[in-house]
């Protein structure tokens, strides 16, 4: 299931559990956070052309039966400043 939102991106870590490697995004709505998981290639290519504090349209993969959310797209918000 796909869920759609605005969220101010944060900040994107690497680490590793029992051997396996993990990358998580941190993401920031009012005064709540939230961290869920991405893939590599998002890791690599997507987020590091994003700058901290971004307003950005995140789109989340949402599996309720393993209780995960994924971060599958993310793009920065244009502003009509």
């Amino acid at each position: 299931m796909n869920l759609v939102g605005n969220f101010t991106y944060n900040c994107a870590e690497k680490g590793e559990w029992k051997g396996r490697t993990f990358f998580s995004v941190g993401l920031l709505s009012g005064i709540e956070n939230l961290r869920c998981g991405c893939d590599q290639e998002m890791f690599d290519k997507v987020l590091p052309g994003i700058k901290q504090y971004t307003e950005c349209k995140c789109t989340f993969d949402y599996r309720p039966n393993y209780n995960t959310l994924r971060l599958v797209d993310i793009r920065p918000v244009q502003s009509n400043k």
